[in-house]
């Protein structure tokens, strides 16, 4: 909760020591993103020690293929998570082209087969704006990091 009266805004300090809720989900541990502009589907981070990070994965890679389905970018990322994910001690083969189109038309592609586990997932942390002034022409601006 943020601080409101009429001259300030922002986050009371009690509210930063409360811990980041964790999510564990059951997949490759990948966050993937669509890139509408290259058409691609492509690996944001990895989660340490997850499936992916074991494989080699890595921030920019291509994913192309997800046990037979192409054309990914085109599909609903809800379509792409059901792929990705499933029960513990599955399987999902992966097509991946490292670095992605980024890397240039000679990157790499390799196929993997993953064994879905369990992955911590924390979330990011965000950013409170601080306001501070009677007079919202004189006001000041203040970053400032927060964990809820």
């Amino acid at each position: 909760m943020c601080i409101r009266d009429r001259f300030s805004y922002g986050k009371l300090p009690t509210e930063y020591s409360k811990a980041l809720k964790r999510k564990t989900v059951n997949g490759i541990g990948a966050e993937v993103r669509i890139d509408p502009e290259l058409g691609e589907l492509y690996v944001v981070k990895v989660s340490p020690d997850g499936p992916a990070a074991k494989a080699g994965f890595k921030a920019n890679d291509v994913i192309l293929e997800i046990d037979g389905t192409k054309d990914l970018a085109n599909l609903p990322i809800q379509e792409i998570g059901a792929l990705l994910l499933g029960p513990v001690e599955t399987t999902v083969d992966v097509t991946v082209q490292k670095g992605g189109s980024r890397a240039g038309p000679n990157s790499p592609v390799e196929k993997y087969t993953l064994t879905r586990e369990a992955t911590m997932i924390v979330p990011k942390k965000q950013t409170c704006l601080l306001y501070t002034s009677p007079s919202p022409r004189d006001a000041t601006l203040s970053r400032m990091p927060s964990s809820a």
